[in-house]
């Protein structure tokens, strides 16, 4: 918050903006504006039921109130659970530090409303929403890079950009907000106002909705959503006029023939990634997405969407793309979005696509002359034997498909530009090291991993598909036998060492140690380097449930451990599995 609102914080509370954010074992939930000489704020106790709702009024105001001070008063309403005292005491204190807040406001804007002080004005005029608008209607309370509440900062503005959750042609912008400390995001959309679509807060125009990153919400949620509804009421009202462009009107520059260029930025790690939702034609047995989220093509309107994501992107730095999805080859405008990748400077693209689509040689040229110099396509190949791929991915002839595309991407671009990936499945396991094997022959990279649940219900093929992470070490115990090294990401390394223990496997032969705790399959999008189409939290950026290891404090493989079970597979499996390993352990598998 800017210094001209943010008056010292009183002793024992966090940062303030406006009022205290937390005070004590309170924290602030919501704040609201009624009139022009009236705000309320509600506080909830931290891990208890109580709640308090205290209200800053002109100091003449009629009827009770708790103090009247120098320029203000204010009441309060509220329950306890607890009426000891010294609770009775931090309440007086919270309500004192919310009225000190605005009585020191008042006094830096003598003769102006509580409103005017807290930063409203009600000029009349014309917006055009899109970025620079909302960025203004947020400044200078909430600006990018600043952290108002519990560390959240906005990082960035940016047009909704996922197809699937976009319920019309107007412009939608997410706020994304970050926490440099452990990485955690809010998103909040922001739209043309729609009484007939939920929303947590509306203004005179507009509407706020939360996207969930599939987690619980973190500390400081609440204040975050509170505050930027409170600032945008501030500024929108019924005397501005505010246009609502098309989705392609934010992003007319980049839907010029030629792209504008691009300044180079300092090296960027952060990859972008596109979820395209072409139908890709197969109905895998282990994913449900498409059950809860038809495929779709999208055309020109999702076109407008890729475009204003690349270009912002690239103006940020980020040099590398991920072009995934369902099937994003099958996309009606897939060579313009490559093209468009190249064409602003993006150094690398990689592709996740069941690649069937390329064992059409004229179109796999168009593909690969398309895209930046680097590019890499990541080839799902579940077995050599057609009909257990086929099973696994429910199209008949896929495998054959998949086998040509694989010698036109490798004739192409070289051994360097396939990576085939591998999903461990109940049916698929004595295939596993057939996989690998191929892929040693012929110089491709080969990545196996478990698989991970589209949605968090029983009734998602998860449960039907997910092997037992004992059964998957035996698998690798046989491809060893073979002198093949099998690694499955997402397999805990305590249940290999089992197993090679059995085996007569040495360490080295088996185990590797990452320079980061590797992460569970369906959780990598946690990692702050990718950046995502805005709508993506519910599909794209799913990011699956995971309950912790109880032994990983005491485990001498955590470094190696993602020191976390799917909670899917927990519910499935138990944690029975899991072992701490000790040091001595350690040596005697060495």
């Amino acid at each position: 918050m800017s210094e001209a609102l943010a008056p010292r914080a009183p002793e024992g509370s966090a940062q303030i903006a406006l009022v205290p954010l937390r005070f004590g074992g309170w924290a602030m939930k919501g704040l609201l504006l009624d009139g022009d000489d009236k705000l309320t704020v509600r506080f909830e106790g931290i891990g208890t039921a109580d709640w308090i709702e205290i209200t800053a009024l002109p100091r003449d105001a009629q009827g009770p109130v708790f103090r009247r001070l120098e320029r203000c008063a204010v009441r309060y309403r509220g329950a306890l659970v607890s009426r000891t005292p010294a609770r009775r005491e931090e309440v007086a204190a919270l309500v004192l530090a919310v009225g000190g807040s605005i009585d020191a406001l008042l006094a830096r804007a003598p003769g102006k409303t509580i409103a005017e002080a807290l930063g409203r004005s009600r000029e009349r005029g014309k917006i055009v929403f899109g970025r620079d608008a909302l960025r203004a209607m947020l400044s200078p309370e909430i600006v990018e890079g600043s952290p108002i509440a519990e560390g959240f900062a906005l990082a960035d503005v940016y047009p909704s950009s996922y197809l699937h959750h976009a319920h019309g042609d107007d412009l939608e912008l997410i706020l994304d907000f970050r926490r440099a400390e452990d990485g955690r995001r809010l998103l909040l959309v922001v739209r043309r106002r729609d009484d007939t679509r939920p929303a947590f807060a509306t203004t005179a125009h507009l509407s706020l909705t939360h996207l969930s990153l599939g987690a619980s919400d973190p500390p400081g949620a609440d204040a975050v959503r509170a505050l930027v509804a409170f600032v945008l009421d501030l500024r929108d009202h019924e005397g501005l006029t505010v246009e609502f462009p098309g989705v392609a009107a934010d992003v007319a520059p980049a839907l010029l023939p030629a792209p504008e260029p691009v300044p180079e930025l300092p090296p960027n790690d952060e990859e972008l990634n596109l979820a395209i939702n072409a139908d890709c034609e197969q109905s895998c047995a282990f994913c449900s997405i498409k059950e809860t989220s038809p495929a779709e093509d999208g055309g020109d309107r999702a076109l407008a969407r890729l475009f204003a994501d690349l270009d912002s992107n690239r103006r940020r730095g980020v040099r590398t793309v991920r072009i995934n999805g369902y099937d994003p080859l099958a996309y009606s405008r897939i060579l313009e979005v490559l093209g468009r990748a190249r064409d602003l400077g993006y150094a690398e693209a990689h592709v996740f696509s069941p690649c069937t689509r390329l064992a059409d040689p004229r179109f796999c040229d168009e593909v690969v002359r398309a895209m930046p110099p680097a590019g890499r396509f990541n080839v799902p190949l579940y077995s050599l034997r057609p009909e257990v791929h086929d099973k696994l991915v429910g199209r008949p002839g896929a495998h054959a498909l998949v086998m040509r595309a694989i010698d036109n991407l490798e004739e192409r671009l070289g051994p360097a530009g396939v990576w085939i990936l591998i999903v461990a499945t109940r049916e698929n396991l004595a295939d596993l090291a057939e996989v690998l094997a191929f892929a040693d022959r012929r110089g491709f990279a080969c990545y196996p991993h478990l698989p991970y649940p589209s949605f968090e219900s029983r009734a998602d093929r998860y449960f039907a598909a997910a092997p037992r992470m004992t059964d998957v070490a035996d698998a690798i115990a046989a491809a060893r036998r073979r002198g093949l090294r099998l690694a499955v990401q997402g397999l805990v390394p305590c249940v290999v060492l089992r197993r090679m223990r059995a085996e007569g496997a040495p360490l080295k032969a088996w185990l590797d140690v990452p320079d980061r705790k590797p992460p569970l399959p369906g959780t990598e999008y946690r990692d702050e380097r990718f950046r995502h189409r805005a709508d993506e939290a519910g599909h794209a950026a799913f990011h699956a449930a995971a309950v912790p290891c109880p032994h990983a404090s005491r485990c001498v493989l955590a470094p190696a451990c993602p020191g976390e079970v799917l909670r899917s597979y927990a519910e499935m499996y138990g944690l029975e599995e899991l072992e701490a390993v000790s040091l001595k352990e350690l040596v005697e598998a060495t």
